[in-house]
């Protein structure tokens, strides 16, 4: 049986010096969870009328802000990135089933044409590309989905 590795498995097990993974910064969601407690300690602070709807309101959106706060900050995105070139930029494009020959042989020939291939809507047939926004450093990957029902 063989073994198949996705591209994101082979970057991520690359040799640091010519692409590393590494996780987004943590200070946009510590900065939103702030704001929340924030926005409580001021509704606390305050002193409404306890008949009105704004401390009440305050509390609901002090709360929902600080649990946007909480998921930011454990569930953070993984990126690549390149010593020399910055970050890389990833893109899947769909084509056609029946264009995968074509796809394979234009890939190891002449980039340039692969905008005339026919592209699809549904995802069996896809071109993963990883860059950086000169395109100085591309990796790419072919995958076909295939149904067995």
């Amino acid at each position: 049986m063989e073994n198949y590795n996705s591209l994101n498995h082979v970057l991520a097990n690359m040799d640091k010096t010519i692409v590393y993974q590494k996780k987004s910064p943590v200070w946009p969601g510590v900065i939103i969870l702030v704001s929340g407690a924030a926005i409580q300690v001021v509704n606390s602070l305050a002193g409404f009328n306890s008949s009105s709807f704004l401390p009440h309101l305050l509390m609901i959106v002090a709360i929902a802000v600080m649990i946007i706060g909480l998921i930011r900050i454990f569930f953070r995105k993984n990126h690549f990135y390149s010593p020399k070139f910055g970050r890389l930029f990833s893109k899947e494009i769909d084509f056609d089933v029946l264009e995968r020959d074509r796809l394979i042989r234009l890939l190891k020939e002449d980039v340039g044409k692969i905008q005339s291939l026919k592209r699809s809507a549904n995802n069996s047939l896809m071109l993963k590309i990883v860059s950086d926004k000169s395109g100085q450093i591309c990796f790419s990957q072919v995958v076909q989905f295939q149904n067995f029902n």
